[in-house]
């Protein structure tokens, strides 16, 4: 026993000196926060205008090995996605969303090719955000819509390559159709850049995390008592779509038991999910709380639902215009929704191609943060351009550099 009390006295010495030190070091916490209010003042003093001033200050910045910046350390001073928008010369990378230096001057005289899935909102805001910026730093961005066709997919890759396009941007295709396309980028040196590619390897992936879903259908799992019967609005064979429906039965199985899930599967039109939604309630008169894939089953949902005059379901959805979800919710239509980041990962998409065409080596795969909308949370007004969220949370440490 005295033994143990002699050690626990060492103890507390030990833990004394070490308080002792930390707190005589006050010249060294002065002269660091002086730093970081001097790193603060400077960066809001620059303007996204004048290129010249950006590239001198930005180049100081980004002295380190790792090319990368914290953020955090004297508050997010980058631009918003619209603020980008149209950006000529160089990025600091306090200011950028990858938390790299960005030189978009890199895109004079570039061409690049881009085959977007569909012309719906999910995909225009991406290229919307990033035209302006390739365009008014010289460059050219020629865009192919693929309406959902593989045929077409591929081929608007073999046109791009044939003629020699800089840089590939593939938005929302999925990548295992453009796998050829990929290994003959890789090949002959061409960036290939995609967003919502489902994360096939060898390319440069951007897209956001799932997990707000999860929280989505806690949410939904709680204000639904635990029980009842809910059903899911969706469109099935869409990869990143089904990945939504297996997170909803993952969270309700495990946590939720007695909650019971039912399919309203529509067409990918709202008059369709409508009509699948009227069925779907004739079947089911006792659903508690409907999911919807997208704005669009939502679309359809919410008009199924006033038509059936039943304002007693929850319903919920994944806004991808930054606009309609939002909408919805001020109306008090819509109970909560996941919003979007598609000006966050246009933006990020665009300094990506930039990055790559300069040599930058970049992560395989980055994932870009999602905010799940509740009730009670602040809901951003029509025109704002969605929710701004936090920088990438996740970037693979395997590098594509072979371009």
């Amino acid at each position: 026993m005295k033994k143990r009390r002699i050690m626990g006295l060492l103890a507390i010495l030990v833990a004394f000196a070490f308080v002792a030190a930390a707190c005589g070091d006050d010249d060294d916490s002065g002269s660091s926060s002086a730093a970081s209010e001097t790193s603060s003042d400077s960066s809001s003093d620059s303007s996204s205008d004048s290129s010249s001033d950006s590239s001198s200050d930005s180049s100081a910045d980004t002295s380190s090995d790792s090319d990368e910046v914290d953020l955090t350390a004297s508050g997010d001073q980058r631009l918003t996605p619209r603020e980008e928008q149209g950006y000529v010369g160089v990025l600091s990378a306090e200011q950028s969303q990858s938390g790299r230096e960005v030189d978009f001057g890199v895109f004079e005289g570039k061409t690049i090719g881009v085959v977007r899935v569909l012309q719906v909102p999910e995909a225009t805001i991406q290229s919307d955000i990033c035209a302006p910026i390739v365009e008014a730093n010289g460059g050219t961005m020629d865009i192919i819509d693929s309406n959902f066709d593989p045929t077409v997919m591929v081929q608007a890759g073999e046109t791009f390559l044939g003629r020699g396009d800089d840089a590939i941007w593939n938005i929302s295709n999925p990548g295992a159709v453009m796998r050829p396309i990929i290994d003959e980028a890789n090949a002959n040196g061409t960036p290939f850049v995609s967003t919502y590619n489902f994360d096939e390897p060898g390319s440069i992936d951007i897209k956001e995390h799932d997990w707000g879903h999860a929280l989505l259908f806690q949410f939904i799992g709680y204000e639904m008592g635990g029980e009842g019967k809910l059903a899911l609005a969706i469109l099935p064979g869409i990869e990143t779509l089904d990945i939504r429906t297996h997170i909803a039965y993952s969270v309700l199985e495990y946590s939720f038991p007695n909650i019971e899930i039912v399919e309203f599967v529509g067409d990918g039109t709202i008059e369709g999910f409508r009509a699948a939604t009227e069925a779907g309630l004739q079947a089911h008169p006792d659903v508690k709380a409907i999911y919807s894939h997208w704005d669009v089953p939502a679309a359809g949902v919410l008009q199924a639902i006033e038509d059936a005059g039943r304002d007693d379901i929850i319903t919920t959805s994944y806004t991808g215009d930054e606009e309609t979800g939002f909408a919805w919710m001020r109306e008090g239509k819509l109970t909560a929704t996941i919003a979007q980041a598609n000006s966050q990962i246009g933006a990020l998409a665009c300094e990506y191609l930039a990055l790559a065409l300069s040599g930058v080596p970049l992560p395989e795969h980055t994932l870009v943060p999602t905010t799940t909308l509740l009730p009670g949370m602040d809901i951003p007004e029509a025109g704002s351009g969605g929710i701004f969220n936090d920088p990438p949370v996740f970037e693979t440490s395997q590098l594509v550099d072979d371009y």
